[in-house]
């Protein structure tokens, strides 16, 4: 489970041409223009892009891909969000029920060929999250442990990535006529133990999986909402198998490697409609040394440099 705050965009240092500070000042002046005329929010933020865009975020490039593959299949919701104006001008969340489950998420079930069974990977987006992909949850039902599908979900994901990775690095690389923001790819993730009653409570001859279309995968409240991990405090053993360190290992066994410059990013704060800076990892964390973790390796001198 992803460390710290769990809806933290982040500001990527791989932007290609230029700083984020320039880039939101000229973007914020199309985005006010679009505002007028109540508008909402997210339409307006749609409507701003297209004025100006002449390229893309690597992230839309992923999750295309992701929604094309034949093991990769997005989990769906109830709800969608909407956003509200305060007196004060500052925008609330509020959910909207759907009259079906067709509320998009960026939960994926992942299913194992080998085995016929799955997955279930969080991996939510950031407007400002550019450059990589955060890997915020991956579970396997613990009567299929040890058979590999972790293993196996992991290297689908990075084949994935890798290919938007090469895309980046081949300045003449398109996604629809539009050239990728950033200089390279990349998937990060925090090794951080989690537990959920509601994904885990299965018969012993089979794991159930009604609970897939029980929870509102759209709503991360939802799907979150008796999930405990050990970012704040140690985690209950005998509700885990690996405790943290076992976990870093099982990801650097996939080549992800430690860095430290990803301990505070900055994201849009869609209350306050301002860049904030907030702390990716717990302060418990941070003591008894967990840190981010970056795959390719390749990317992560751009990370190390960040903390340095």
């Amino acid at each position: 489970m992803g460390d710290g705050p769990l809806q933290a965009g982040l500001i990527s240092p791989m932007l290609r041409n230029g700083s984020f500070d320039d880039a939101w000042r000229e973007f914020s002046g199309y985005l006010t223009s679009c505002t007028r005329g109540g508008v909402t929010r997210d339409s307006a933020i749609n409507a701003a892009m297209s004025a100006k865009r002449t390229s893309c975020c690597p992230t839309e490039v992923f999750y295309s891909l992701l929604n094309q593959s034949g093991c990769f299949t997005m989990l769906l919701g109830t709800s969608e969000t909407s956003w509200y104006t305060n007196p004060d001008g500052s925008m609330r969340e509020g959910r909207t029920r759907l009259p079906g489950r067709t509320g998009k998420s960026f939960c994926y079930r992942f299913d194992d060929e080998k085995t016929g069974n799955f997955a279930v990977l969080s991996l939510p987006h950031h407007r400002e999250h550019c450059c990589r992909t955060h890997i915020q949850n991956l579970w396997v039902d613990e009567k299929w442990e040890r058979l590999g599908i972790a293993t196996r979900a992991m290297k689908a994901l990075q084949k994935i990535a890798g290919q938007v990775d090469e895309m980046c690095a081949d300045e003449t690389s398109r996604h629809k006529e539009l050239t990728l923001q950033c200089e390279g790819y990349s998937l990060w993730l925090a090794p951080n133990p989690f537990w959920t009653q509601r994904w885990s409570d299965g018969k012993e001859d089979s794991p159930r999986e009604s609970f897939l279309t029980e929870i509102d995968w759209a709503n991360p409240s939802d799907f979150e909402k008796d999930m405990v991990d050990d970012g704040e405090e140690i985690l209950d053993p005998d509700l885990t198998r690996m405790d943290w360190k076992q976990l870093r290992e099982f990801y650097r066994r996939l080549d992800f490697v430690e860095v430290g410059g990803l301990n505070y990013v900055e994201e849009w704060n869609e209350q306050y409609l301002r860049v904030v800076r907030v702390p990716l990892l717990y302060p418990r964390s941070l003591k008894i040394g967990r840190r981010v973790m970056i795959w390719p390796p390749t990317n992560a001198d751009t990370y190390i440099k960040e903390e340095e």
